[in-house]
């Protein structure tokens, strides 16, 4: 990181957050629902990759890996991610209803918009630091103009459309 800083090169690490958690949910039991029947399949065909906003262990993990970004690079971001959550991830998971019903919304698309949000307010909390996402955070609410960044990826009509509703 100092030779890319010395360069005018800042490090942005990413992590794909509340989807593309396969890997962590294998890793850390705790952070499965134990009666999530969603049975939702990612693109990339793993099914029920993504983090819980029910479960309690979320929370916790998600802050010692904000940290841990945060002590191994000085970039003033962490791109968080917001992407390629699958139809119907949380559906049957009792966990995630209980998150929902407790912030009074409902369906797939509401409780990952407010996931994101949580999210990103966690990693500024926590570290400090402003975020990127990808377009579909920015697109569901989760990120709000002058928050962090956005990166468009489906079009460039799309681009335009999110840099003239403000994002960067």
């Amino acid at each position: 990181c100092a030779r890319a800083a010395a360069g005018g090169v800042a490090i942005v690490p990413e992590v794909d957050l509340p989807g593309h958690c396969f890997a962590a949910l294998a890793a850390v039991p705790a952070l499965r629902d134990p009666d999530d029947r969603s049975g939702a399949v990612s693109v990339q065909s793993f099914g029920d990759n993504v983090l819980n906003p029910g479960v309690d262990a979320t929370r916790p993990f998600l802050e010692a890996v904000a940290g841990a970004l945060a002590d191994l690079f000085p970039s003033p971001w962490l791109h968080v991610g917001g992407d390629e959550v699958a139809d119907g991830a949380w559906s049957r998971s009792p966990a995630a209803q209980a998150y929902a019903a407790a912030r009074g919304i409902e369906g797939s698309s509401a409780v990952g918009a407010a996931f994101m949000a949580e999210i990103i307010e966690l990693v500024s909390a926590t570290t400090g630091r402003r975020v990127g996402v990808w377009q579909e955070a920015a697109e569901s609410g989760a990120l709000r103009p002058g928050e962090g960044y956005v990166v468009g990826w489906k079009s460039s009509a799309d681009c335009r459309r999110l840099a003239a509703a403000g994002h960067t």
